[in-house]
């Protein structure tokens, strides 16, 4: 996706109906039939759709979401109450399947917070008899953790991490698990085809900020992987 792609999407996102007009006055300073041209290549990929005669929409997809379950909303509060000031990510391994090709079934309870306050929400955690891990690398994540047993993992939260709020825990979204998968080790067995295929899985089926995606990915060091995996799916639109 080109940059002028990406600014008309950011732009719909924001203006809901628009007309070219509208487009053409906001801030991208780009010829008016560049930006004509790339706002027809939108709607030819499916990304933009035409409300009627000179207005237009960005496509329809729904925002992804997911439920919390009682024993992490317990989890949280929990943890808010032992470390009130810190700021916590947290969110069931499951919430991954509505993405997945090939569905494993991941029964693992994932908690990130700050890199001050990680090691003892670790040593908390288990103080409290949970079956916990500390940030665990590729080879003890094969050795010791079996994904179908429920247990938690705990990891510093990378700084600037893209958070949503639901039902009063604090999780990821999408554009931040997406990055997440393929960085994290704990993540591995997702790793190659699978990987690719949930990403694309997640650009059909919901919507999604390619900006904010795309900064965490700058963040986490895979932003150009991630931008040539869009252009290729806009491709085959």
């Amino acid at each position: 996706m080109t940059k002028v792609e990406q600014h008309i999407i950011e732009f719909a996102k924001e203006s809901g109906v628009f007309s070219p007009a509208d487009l053409y006055n906001s801030s991208m300073e780009i010829s008016r039939q560049y930006m004509q041209w790339s706002l027809v290549q939108l709607v030819s990929k499916g990304a933009v759709v035409r409300v009627k005669r000179g207005l237009y929409k960005l496509a329809e997809k729904p925002q992804f979401s997911y439920q919390v379950k009682e024993d992490t909303r317990q989890l949280h509060s929990l943890l808010k109450e032992a470390f009130p000031y810190a700021p916590f990510c947290i969110y069931d391994g499951e919430i991954l399947s509505p993405l997945q090709h090939h569905l494993s079934y991941n029964t693992l309870t994932y908690v990130e917070t700050d890199k001050s306050v990680a090691e003892a929400v670790f040593h908390t955690l288990q103080e409290k008899e949970y079956k916990v891990f500390y940030k665990p690398g590729k080879d003890e994540f094969y050795k010791y953790i079996d994904i179908s047993m429920p247990a938690i993992i705990v990891k510093p939260m990378v700084s600037d991490s893209p958070l949503t709020t639901v039902e009063g825990v604090p999780g990821p979204t999408l554009e931040k698990l997406l990055v997440d998968i393929r960085r994290d080790k704990d993540f591995d067995y997702l790793a190659g085809e699978e990987c690719a295929r949930m990403f694309e899985n997640a650009f059909n089926m919901y919507s999604l900020n390619t900006t904010k995606l795309l900064r965490y990915a700058g963040r986490r060091g895979v932003r150009v992987e991630l931008e040539n995996e869009l252009n290729g799916l806009n491709h085959d639109k």
